[in-house]
């Protein structure tokens, strides 16, 4: 997967400092106003602005050299999942069957980050690339609601600190599968790359708030030794 780079698109002031099945009864661990990302998150650039035709020409030189292995891994990163990050641990082992404690929890979790990504999101409405830009030509499905900040970039790069904090042993390939689960979003002609840089922001702050509930902080943990002993890793 290849890197957004500054040549090749500028981002201007919004240079800021890709769903599994949900908690059943819609549980989360924090209301949708713990965190307030409006707040923090810095403005979207007007749809007329050169900052946003640059994102804008981004997303094209992506659609015009995306590759169909590129385009069927942004697919199947369409599904919000912890288990999409199988392939920075071990696709043998880590999997759904053989961690239910883990599914549940992260399900739990990435029920909290949708409720709080749609106030953000209502309250910027920013166009998706694909109406704003009929040239843009999505690969993915097409969401309806706002862009920014993607939901996407959100839940993987949130899913990467918690299973980073997990399985510190493999950080590194676990924080380059969260971005990359990001950047999907871009490729596939869904998110502009700022929305993506916005996502990952907002899954910091919301890391941060979710470490001060004890209750997320006993089902981190409890997720922490089902892993741990699945993976073969010592307590």
């Amino acid at each position: 997967m290849r890197r957004f780079t500054r040549s090749s698109v500028q981002f201007g002031s919004v240079a800021l400092l890709a769903f599994s099945s949900f908690s059943p009864a819609g549980e989360t661990f924090l209301p949708d106003t713990a965190v307030d990302l409006v707040r923090y998150l810095a403005p979207t650039p007007p749809v007329q602005s050169e900052a946003n035709r640059a994102e804008l020409a981004e997303l094209l030189r992506l659609q015009a050299t995306r590759t169909p292995a590129e385009v069927a891994y942004a697919q199947a990163d369409q599904k919000i999942s912890v288990f999409r990050f199988a392939d920075s641990l071990d696709t043998a082992r880590f999997k759904e069957s053989r961690l239910p404690i883990t599914a549940r929890f992260f399900a739990r979790t990435m029920e909290t980050v949708n409720g709080i990504s749609e106030i953000a999101k209502k309250s910027f409405a920013r166009p998706r690339p694909f109406v704003t830009d009929t040239e843009i030509h999505p690969v993915l499905g097409k969401p309806t609601n706002a862009s920014y900040p993607s939901g996407h970039s959100m839940s993987g790069n949130l899913i990467a600190i918690l299973l980073a904090d997990i399985v510190p042993e493999k950080k590194a390939q676990i924080f380059e599968r969260g971005w990359v689960f990001a950047e999907h979003r871009a490729l596939g002609g869904v998110h502009y790359p700022s929305d993506l840089q916005a996502g990952r922001i907002s899954a910091a702050l919301i890391a941060q708030r979710l470490y001060q509930n004890p209750e997320f902080r006993k089902e981190l943990d409890s997720s922490r030794v089902e892993i741990r002993k699945v993976l073969g890793y010592a307590k």
